[in-house]
């Protein structure tokens, strides 16, 4: 597993409604020195009788790793192998999902607005 020498998901970024039946997990890859595994995520609420779907919200690769650079990692060559291997976790995700997943672009759902956020919503069966 290539996120293998980081340490592991401590569970942080679950936000949990048990009441609504519903429960949000986000990460960014890595994040606080880890990568979350998603395929155990998804494993543990459907344990959890949860049923999931996997949102892969990107962003453009050079807007990304100039803000990953300014806020989260100064150190240029480190940003970019830690993009290099959220990418290569999310190709690899995409190529065989443990559930439904939907792309979602930043970039598009500012230049699209309402009508692109419809896509997301109809894509997760939810109400616009």
């Amino acid at each position: 597993v290539i996120w293998s020498c980081w340490k592991t998901w401590d569970g942080h970024g679950v936000h949990a409604n048990y009441c609504a039946g519903s429960v949000v997990v986000h990460r960014s890859l890595p994040h606080g020195g880890c990568f979350a595994d998603v395929r155990d995520i998804v494993e543990g609420l459907r344990d959890s009788g949860f049923a999931a779907s996997i949102i892969v919200a990107t962003r453009d690769p050079g807007a990304s790793l100039r803000t990953k650079i300014q806020r989260h990692q100064r150190d240029a060559n480190a940003a970019a192998d830690e993009q290099a291997l959220a990418l290569a976790a999310l190709a690899e995700l995409v190529a065989a999902p443990p559930a439904p997943v939907v792309i979602w672009s930043y970039e598009a759902s500012l230049a699209l607005g309402d009508a692109y956020v419809g896509t997301l919503l109809d894509a997760l069966g939810l109400p616009a």
